[in-house]
């Protein structure tokens, strides 16, 4: 027979309470320890590919009659911190046409120094169009630049008065890697066709050594003076538009002005000081000669 303790009513609610305390304290702890843990991740930067480009900023250019070409250097760059593999490619936006019709020839040098428009160009340049130029490409080590120098000019064809934007891109790769694409741009204009010259007549005198050139200068004022010209070098006498002609003397030519050949003569407007200007009213052609009784001059080729 198994006795019974009763507890009195107070010593009861005693434990009850203690009980429910080391419960109610079990819980508290058991929740901090999860709530203040926490997973931690960790990375590593294994490299990069990062590319460089510049010197296109100097390639903007207006090719006309005294600027006939530009040699400049482009200067790629690996930014990055692994050896990588460069490739450029070139996009024109605007005139197509005169894209097509303005040569490239690149060659690879040591420093941009090294890119003068005196510099030849090597057998192993490459060479296009800016409509249709050849990548660049080559290994750089990180942290290095190759330059390459670019020579560029307009062909005959190229027509006068428009601009084309081109446009070169370099992009790094190590295996399956790619750097993001690096660009530069600039433009490349024309200039205006040259308004035509009319031409002067031209009369030869007796003795051979003596010509009379005549122009017509009904667009200018008579009080206009001229004077005549071959390649920049004044060869006549100031005359005015009322009679618009003058004589050209074998005499007044020497040989350092125009050797022995046909020459262009050029009938130029003078401005109110008596000084050239670059306005070119007419123009003839004579031919030169030299001999034992001195310099002869006669009309055309």
């Amino acid at each position: 027979m198994k006795r019974r303790i009763r507890l009195p009513a107070g010593r009861a609610a005693l434990v009850a309470a203690l009980v429910a305390a080391m419960i109610a304290g079990t819980s508290s702890t058991a929740f901090a320890l999860w709530s203040t843990s926490r997973i931690t991740q960790s990375s590593a930067t294994i490299g990069s590919l990062v590319g460089g480009l510049s010197g296109t900023d100097a390639m903007t250019t207006t090719f006309s009659s005294t600027a006939t070409s530009f040699t400049a250097p482009l200067t790629l760059t690996n930014n990055g911190t692994i050896a990588g593999t460069y490739f450029t490619s070139t996009v024109t936006a605007q005139s197509r046409t005169l894209a097509q019709n303005i040569t490239v020839v690149a060659w690879q040098v040591a420093a941009a120094a090294d890119c003068t428009a005196s510099a030849e160009a090597p057998s192993s340049s490459l060479s296009g169009t800016w409509a249709s130029m050849p990548s660049l490409t080559g290994s750089l080590p990180a942290k290095q630049s190759a330059v390459w120098c670019l020579r560029s000019a307009p062909t005959s064809s190229a027509p006068a008065s428009s601009t084309t934007n081109p446009v070169i891109s370099m992009v790094l790769a190590a295996g399956s890697w790619r750097s993001p694409t690096v660009a530069g741009g600039f433009y490349v204009d024309t200039a205006k066709a040259a308004a035509a010259v009319a031409t002067a007549t031209c009369t030869d005198q007796s003795g051979g050594n003596n010509v009379v050139i005549a122009w017509d200068a009904s667009s200018r004022s008579p009080d206009t003076f001229y004077d005549l010209e071959i390649g920049g070098t004044r060869v006549g006498d100031p005359t005015q538009g009322y009679s618009a002609s003058t004589t050209l003397s074998a005499s007044r030519i020497s040989t350092t002005v125009a050797p022995d050949g046909t020459a262009r003569v050029d009938v130029v407007v003078l401005d109110a000081n008596g000084n050239a200007t670059a306005t070119i009213q007419a123009s003839s052609t004579v031919t030169l000669a030299t001999t034992s009784a001195g310099r002869t001059l006669r009309c055309g080729a």
